[in-house]
């Protein structure tokens, strides 16, 4: 609604052949006002929203482009301030500025020439969640996948459309992943960018990070897959002792002059990393100069969950994936002790690609004792055949309190495995 009213408001206003300076008179308030009005950084008084409205023969509804008619079209209502409503809450220039900065610096190209050699060159219907101004997305597109993407920010989808010019295969819309559907039946979700580390919820964050994981189960088809790219701040993903500390210093992020001639300089600021909570905590201070010379400052409170390798793996088995591939970089590398970076292409539970032979000999009429199946599923591999009848119980809509002591099994085995090799090796 926000770039809506933006345009909206400067082409009603031009539409009249009224200058920033004319508007100011009429409603009585200064011509600094109407230009923040019409640059986003802040916006009229909602006692003046009729009075605009009526001036310019428009409703308020139109003002900021709400279709009533529509039930799923939902009005903005500022939540309660709390520090973590306040989670990149960027006033509308910044936002702006930030879509701008994002398309200028932004430019590596290694993540995407990868992903698109795990993808393969088979049409696929694919989703991209948090897809930003394309990055991900054209490349896609361009290689012959019908490809979706999500992102709750506005500014950098409205840069889309300029580069999908003349493609077919590619739709974009605003959606909040974590509380918005996001279809069924494809063939790849993507979670590329680090959106993992880098989700945006009021949310418990560990929790977040797993209803992704979840959700892109939800969207896919049966044998479908999914595409993370995760990288947790440096951190070594292996490390599950990461012990509590202090961040100094600070770091320039992106310095630069956005298409409105608008100077900003995000910084990251000093924080610290709890061990409890594995949260990262810190904050992102916003420095500009505006093309009018006027000055804003704004410091953002954000915070950041490590999730160890071993937690992705649990939560990707809970959710009835299997791990086929898995590399610690873009040049396949496997994962060592020192790896910061994880990709994994996982497949969704289909019946198809569980083992069944050692289940169907046992089953005969009646459903065999639990025991029997996951003794059968133990023999060879342990922890990788135990993931795969998590994943077959959850294929088959199984009681969740056989799910619940499968995992219990799963934990036992690790438990010996390691034990046995801690034996041979003394």
């Amino acid at each position: 609604m926000a770039i809506y009213f933006i345009e909206k408001f400067k082409n009603l206003r031009k539409s009249r052949n009224l200058t920033q300076e004319q508007i100011a008179d009429i409603f009585h308030v200064s011509p600094q006002a109407v230009s923040r009005w019409e640059t986003g950084i802040t916006y009229p008084d909602i006692e003046l929203l009729p009075a605009l409205a009526d001036f310019f023969s428009v409703t308020v509804d139109d003002l900021f482009g709400i279709d009533i008619n529509k039930k799923e079209e939902r009005v903005y209502s500022p939540p309660e301030k709390t520090e973590e409503s306040n989670l990149f809450s960027e006033k509308p220039i910044i936002s702006k500025w930030v879509a701008d900065m994002y398309d200028q610096k932004v430019t590596d190209t290694d993540d995407v020439g990868f992903l698109l050699s795990v993808v393969g060159e088979k049409p696929k219907k694919i989703l991209e969640i948090a897809c930003g101004s394309g990055r991900v997305l054209m490349p896609l597109a361009k290689a012959g996948h019908d490809v979706t993407g999500l992102d709750a920010d506005e500014y950098v989808l409205a840069k889309i459309p300029a580069k999908a010019e003349g493609l077919k295969n590619i739709e974009w819309r605003a959606a909040d992943a974590v509380q918005d559907d996001w279809g069924a039946g494809y063939d790849v979700v993507v979670l590329a960018g680090n959106i993992l580390y880098n989700i945006v919820s009021d949310m418990d964050y560990a929790k977040a990070q797993e209803l992704f994981i979840r959700k892109a189960a939800s969207a896919l088809a049966k044998g479908g897959y999914v595409y993370i790219d995760y990288s947790p701040g440096g951190d070594r993903l292996l490390d599950t002792k990461k012990e509590s500390q202090k961040h100094s210093g600070e770091w320039v992020v992106w310095e630069g002059t956005d298409s409105e001639g608008n100077y900003g300089k995000m910084v990251l600021l000093a924080g610290e990393y709890d061990a409890d909570t594995r949260l990262d905590r810190f904050t992102r201070r916003f420095e500009f100069t505006l093309a009018d010379g006027e000055t804003i400052t704004q410091d953002i409170p954000c915070a950041k969950h490590f999730a160890p390798l071993q937690q992705l793996h649990r939560w990707l088995a809970d959710a009835g994936f299997t791990v086929e591939q898995e590399y610690g970089g873009y040049d396949r590398s496997p994962i060592g002790e020192d790896s910061t970076r994880v990709v994994i292409y996982a497949r969704k539970a289909d019946e198809s690609n569980i083992p069944k032979d050692s289940f169907y000999k046992s089953q005969g009429k009646n459903r065999p004792k639990l025991e029997d199946v996951l003794n059968d599923y133990l023999e060879g591999d342990i922890l990788q055949n135990a993931l795969n009848f998590v994943s077959w119980l959850r294929a088959n809509k199984m009681a969740p309190q056989y799910i619940s002591i499968c995992a219990s099994e799963i934990r036992k085995c690790e438990r010996g495995k390691k034990k046995n090799r801690g034996g041979e090796s003394s």
